[in-house]
């Protein structure tokens, strides 16, 4: 089914069954909801490791921007994880930090909670 159809999907068996989301499991890791872009964030920087084309060509920027990016209704934006992974090549970390998801935690809490931006209109 297309990414569409299984959202609606779960969307449907959750309201069916009154059930609520309580966290992500992914590679056999536990990520919790908060903050809500941890999850989100861990997986695209750990593909962007895995795509040198494009991992070149991030490293030679300094800002990124999510032009597609809707804060109404969206919570997760690929600018910033970009912007996670430059930050983890600055520091010759990525590797380091995508093998251990405590350090990745513990980066996230430290570095990108503290500095997030939140948008309320």
């Amino acid at each position: 089914m297309t990414p569409l159809e299984a959202k609606r999907l779960i969307k449907g068996k959750v309201e069916e069954n009154k059930l609520s989301l309580t966290g992500f499991k992914c590679f056999d890791i536990n990520f919790p909801l908060n903050p809500t872009t941890l999850f989100y964030d861990y997986i695209y920087v750990i593909a962007l490791s895995q795509n040198y084309d494009i991992v070149t060509q991030i490293i030679d920027y300094d800002c990124f921007t999510d032009v597609e990016f809707n804060h109404k209704k969206q919570f997760a934006s690929q600018a910033r994880s970009c912007a996670i992974y430059k930050y983890l090549h600055s520091q010759n970390a990525v590797k380091e930090t995508l093998e251990d998801i405590n350090r990745f935690k513990q980066l996230y809490y430290d570095v990108i909670v503290p500095f997030r931006l939140y948008l309320d209109y």
